[in-house]
């Protein structure tokens, strides 16, 4: 059974290891973190994006 915030990782052998807690790559937790923060402040639907 796999829980919120866990990761079950199966090889190729098939015989699927103990679930163990969630893992990222640094540049995917980098877009994470940024998202979260544009959601604590709430976002940019209906503002016009600056470039």
């Amino acid at each position: 059974m796999v829980k919120a915030g866990e990761e079950l990782t199966v090889p190729g052998s098939g015989a699927p290891g103990e679930p163990c807690s969630l893992t990222r790559e640094s540049a995917e937790a980098a877009w994470v973190g940024w998202n979260q923060e544009q959601d604590r402040a709430g976002g940019y639907a209906g503002s016009t994006p600056t470039r």
